[in-house]
């Protein structure tokens, strides 16, 4: 589960930090908010580095879950 204060990676350099993660039950999946110090596109994949290994994470545009 990705969470505050881990690194995001992007070809290979540290980009920026997540500020808030968690576990979305309506997306079975982690999702988080980070501050990034590069301009990146949407739909643009970095890694997240979480303990000693690192998850693919996707850049998206909030809000994470559709409004019905």
């Amino acid at each position: 589960v990705i969470r505050g204060h881990q690194n995001i990676i992007f070809n290979g350099e540290q980009i920026g930090e997540v500020c808030s993660g968690t576990f979305s039950p309506s997306l079975e999946k982690s999702i988080g908010l980070a501050r990034l110090n590069q301009k990146l596109k949407l739909n643009d994949e970095v890694e997240v580095a979480v303990r000693k290994k690192t998850l693919r994470a996707r850049i998206v545009q909030p809000p994470f879950y559709p409004a019905k």
